[in-house]
């Protein structure tokens, strides 16, 4: 469906990304300003290669199985992947071009055909701050429990229930992204 994002109906992830997306492209904007590519380069591969692919398209997947959530987590997958392109455009024009190419939504695009006449990205004003620091929470435990697991000799498919011990509203939002991403059976928030 070729609409803008809801913006009322963002999950922690979604608030997330965004407010990546926005702080990226500002620090991106700066950097080529000052003309420090090398800087440039490593924080759009951070961004997209860390926090898009690593982690949102993962939580994206468990987003999509709720119908509720379903056509605004596509939006959040649109929009992020095409302002990353444009902004990935400078240093890899072909390929960005290409993929750009592909992407069938026009919602985004500017009316454009081409990915090189689009307007480089201005970072757009969120004020998602909490949910950066609740989602970076978040992804913290996954990688904890993920690591007690190996450390424990835990077989990968198995399934474990976990207690937990802290922010009991944060794990409550963020549990179908414990369970899906960590392999938990039952959670017990304290």
């Amino acid at each position: 469906e070729e609409k803008e994002i809801d913006m009322k109906n963002l999950t922690i992830a979604d608030k997330w990304i965004l407010q990546k997306l926005s702080d990226v492209t500002n620090d991106i904007r700066t950097n080529m300003e000052n003309f420090r590519i090398g800087e440039y380069a490593n924080q759009i591969y951070d961004f997209f290669w860390g926090s898009y692919c690593d982690w949102y398209v993962e939580l994206a997947k468990i987003q999509l199985a709720n119908p509720e959530q379903k056509q605004n987590t596509q939006r959040v997958l649109w929009y992020v992947l095409e302002r990353s392109l444009r902004l990935l455009h400078p240093i890899m024009p072909h390929i960005t071009e290409k993929i750009w190419q592909l992407i069938p939504f026009k919602t985004y695009k500017d009316g454009q055909n081409f990915l090189m006449k689009c307007d480089f990205p201005v970072a757009q004003e969120m004020n998602f701050a909490n949910s950066v620091h609740q989602m970076d929470k978040t992804i913290d435990a996954i990688k904890g429990l993920r690591n007690l697991r190996q450390s424990l000799n835990v077989p990968a498919g198995s399934q474990i229930n976990i207690k937990i011990y802290g922010d009991k509203d944060l794990f409550e939002k963020t549990q179908a992204f414990l369970k899906r991403m960590v392999r938990v059976e039952n959670i017990e928030i304290s």
